[in-house]
């Protein structure tokens, strides 16, 4: 393990390419709605320090591209994080590498506000968009096949709770890796939810009654 700190700062209102080292980098980005991106990442060694944006890791978007590179959207700006590739060894199971641990935020802040995403077509699919926010999705009977993208498991939520359902009355569809399509049987017929989770990782067993309202 280095012990030398290495500071890296993002050049406000310039979009930068930032370089790791063999040192611990620590990369110190502005708020400046510009894109940036961090080549030569080291999991468990490097942070981003995300301080002047006033925020938590919930505020984030994080989506895998593939091991080595993830897309990060914080407010109206994008990163992208590029990674060393780590020792097989150290690829954690779910081969996500870039979590909470990567990052530095200020400490005392809020939690961020959930953003609420109400169903207004009653007579049309409708797609309905998340934030990088926590995200609530409600919807409502309608006979419709209704679309949440940008939908990020455990951290948003499915409003269920005009359907008078469980979540053993769901029915899950898996259609591929971050696509899944969700059956809601009611006494009026049946609704369908399809969910699609930017990262293309999570199945439908990965579903929990937490992620959902009734």
């Amino acid at each position: 393990m280095p012990d030398t700190i290495r500071r890296v700062f993002d050049t406000k209102g310039t979009s930068d390419v930032l370089y790791g080292s063999p040192d611990i980098d620590r990369f110190i980005m502005t708020r400046d709605q510009r894109y940036d991106e961090i080549r030569w990442f080291t999991d468990g060694v490097d942070q981003i320090n995300l301080w002047s944006y006033d925020i938590t890791f919930d505020s984030l978007l994080v989506v895998r591209v593939s091991l080595q590179v993830y897309k990060v959207f914080v407010r109206d700006e994008v990163m992208t994080v590029k990674f060393n590739r780590p020792p097989s060894a150290e690829i954690p199971e779910d081969g996500v590498l870039l979590d909470a641990s990567d990052f530095i935020f200020k400490t005392g802040l809020p939690d961020p506000p959930v953003q609420v995403r109400l169903e207004q077509e009653t007579e049309a699919t409708e797609v309905l968009v998340g934030t990088t926010l926590p995200d609530e999705f409600v919807f409502t009977f309608d006979g419709q096949v209704d679309i949440v993208n940008r939908y990020e498991l455990h951290k948003d939520r499915i409003d269920l709770s005009g359907y008078a359902t469980s979540f053993d009355d769901l029915e899950f569809v898996d259609r591929a890796p971050g696509k899944i399509t969700i059956w809601i049987q009611t006494d009026e017929g049946v609704d369908r939810l399809k969910v699609n989770e930017p990262s293309k990782r999570f199945t439908s067993d990965d579903f929990t009654p937490e992620d959902f309202i009734f």
